[in-house]
């Protein structure tokens, strides 16, 4: 959506030609996100260009990475001691808390030392999530996290043992299990990716990855290096029989009252999700819902519609033939479902090709999916002009009508067709959208793309852009997208560029610019001398 870890004196003289566009406040750094996968990519200058470069190309040879939760004495002692040998490491503390990062004050200066504070870190996330994120934000070939404050002995030879092999995927164990500690478990970043990282809701997220890791490639023994834990005040090494017991399932015994405690508290989170996200969207009126597709999800959907006191009047899916049940009813075939007037339908299917099945029965209006299909782009006929959906119209008549969130799917569905022909408009209609929904960053993100790819309504967008910018009170971009749409604006359409103009003038009486406030004004009314707003603010200026 425009947003990268860079400077725009980057492109020198040409910047307005960056990706990011000339809007951007040039030091403001803007994070990629966790879940695109690009944020360990390292910046290499080369003149007057950027490299990027993966961390198995430019990387340090280990990420080591601590949870900054807990004791914090112990924790700058543990840091203290893995910064002092000058090996090719990294140390990533996630989270810490404001006296951590006070206490490591004097290591500031190590570029090894790397803390992932709020800006990436999302307040309130589980340790999982927070260790997840560090995984995805780690620049080394190899990866390992530490269990708590550890002192690694040979940490040298550890690091010169792991040499070049993290282009294959491959894990490493230092140490063994003892009452104070567990081994140290490293994996390449080829197995970390292979993985999918930590669990973020496992009780014992390191623990967790750690078996995962061994138990799917192995593991080689690492000699001569040893971890010693350093006695603190955290609440001890989390309980491992989760994840013993999870390993067990897989040889069929039976299942303890851990696992089944841990397998109930999932469901009821996903069970509670599901429920919150259909009450939003399920209508008062809507009492019989059908439940469509076999996943995964399915049963918990079938939970959710009930907890809301609505009655599940079947499960339907392609191949249906009622000798497969679910959750205690059969799944019976697409064309027994009657879907009358008050019928309602939630879809649990991730296959394109049920979407399509389902939307040749039901109304797009009436069906709610708790699972993003891969795609909606059947191969024939085209998504976006099949008769069941009616291209952009319908869209637009459900935003005329004010279901905003419905005129969000079907402007979602619309964009995921690639031989849809207006797309570039539907994107700009959806940024419209979601700035109703109070989406200011998706539908910012929105408008940018359409000012980059719309060249023939650039300056329209421009405006549009900073109107945007403006009603959120952020006037220095606003100020900056109006001489913009200026630039853009032909000099015959005089009603264009006396809008620019008096947006220009409100922002300078905004921040206190009398003098400029009354230039902005006075050539709007030169653009347009029947502009009544202008007039009155030029009037008031000149009475002050």
């Amino acid at each position: 959506d425009g947003s990268f870890i860079n400077t725009k004196h980057t492109y020198q003289a040409g910047y307005a030609d960056a990706p990011f566009g000339p809007d951007w406040e040039c030091w403001t750094p803007y994070w990629n996100r966790e879940d695109w996968g690009v944020r360990p990519a390292m910046e290499e200058a080369r003149g007057a260009t950027i490299w990027l470069r993966s961390p198995e190309e430019a990387g340090p040879a280990l990420s080591l990475i601590l949870h900054g939760r807990g004791d914090v004495a112990a924790r700058v002692s543990a840091i203290a001691s893995l910064l002092v040998s000058p090996t090719s490491i990294e140390v990533l503390v996630v989270d810490p808390e404001w006296a951590l990062t006070h206490g490591l004050a004097s290591h500031a200066t190590d570029a090894r030392l790397r803390l992932l504070d709020d800006a990436d870190v999302p307040d309130g996330v589980t340790a999982g999530a927070a260790l997840r994120i560090a995984g995805a934000c780690a620049r080394g070939r190899h990866i390992a996290y530490l269990p708590g404050p550890v002192l690694v002995d040979g940490l040298d030879a550890l690091v010169a043992r792991l040499g070049d092999t993290a282009i294959e995927a491959v894990v490493h164990t230092v140490g063994d299990a003892g009452p104070a500690t567990r081994p140290l478990t490293i994996v390449s970043r080829r197995a970390l990716d292979r993985l999918d990282g930590v669990d973020a809701l496992a009780a014992d997220p390191i623990g967790a990855f750690a078996a995962r890791a061994r138990q799917l490639f192995g593991a080689t023994p690492v000699t001569g290096v040893t971890i010693h834990a350093i006695s603190s005040s955290d609440a001890g090494v989390a309980e491992t029989g989760v994840d013993a017991a999870w390993n067990a399932l897989g040889h069929g015994g039976v299942v303890p009252a851990v696992v089944a405690a841990d397998l109930t508290r999932r469901g009821e989170l996903l069970t509670a999700h599901l429920r919150a996200r259909l009450a939003r969207e399920l209508p008062e009126d809507a009492r019989d819902v059908a439940v469509f597709g076999v996943s995964a999800i399915t049963p918990f959907a079938m939970a959710a519609v009930r907890a809301l006191g609505r009655r599940v009047v079947g499960v339907f899916a392609p191949g249906g033939d009622s000798s497969v049940a679910v959750a205690g009813m059969p799944v019976q075939s697409p064309s027994d479902l009657d879907a009358g007037e008050s019928l309602w339908v939630v879809a649990a299917c991730a296959s394109p090709g049920d979407v399509t099945v389902l939307y040749e029965r039901v109304p797009i209006a009436r069906a709610i999916h708790v699972v993003e299909p891969a795609s909606l782009r059947p191969s024939s006929p085209p998504f976006a002009t099949a008769p069941w959906f009616e291209g952009l119209a319908y869209a637009r008549e459900r935003r005329e009508a004010g279901a905003l969130r419905e005129a969000e799917v079907a402007y979602r569905a619309l964009l995921r067709d690639p031989r849809f022909a207006d797309a570039v408009r539907a994107r700009y209609e959806l940024a419209l959208v979601q700035e109703q929904l109070g989406n200011v960053r998706e539908a910012e993100a929105g408008l940018r793309w359409a000012l980059r790819h719309w060249p023939e309504e650039r300056g329209t967008m421009a405006y549009n852009l900073g109107s945007f910018y403006e009603r959120q009170g952020r006037s220095a971009l606003a100020e900056r997208a109006f001489h913009r749409a200026l630039a853009l604006t032909a000099a015959h359409d005089a009603g264009r560029r006396a809008g620019c103009h008096f947006h220009l003038g409100e922002i300078a009486i905004a921040t206190g610019e009398d003098a400029a406030a009354r230039e902005h004004f006075t050539r709007a009314l030169e653009a347009l001398p029947g502009h009544g707003k202008a007039r009155a603010r030029l009037d008031a200026l000149v009475t002050a």
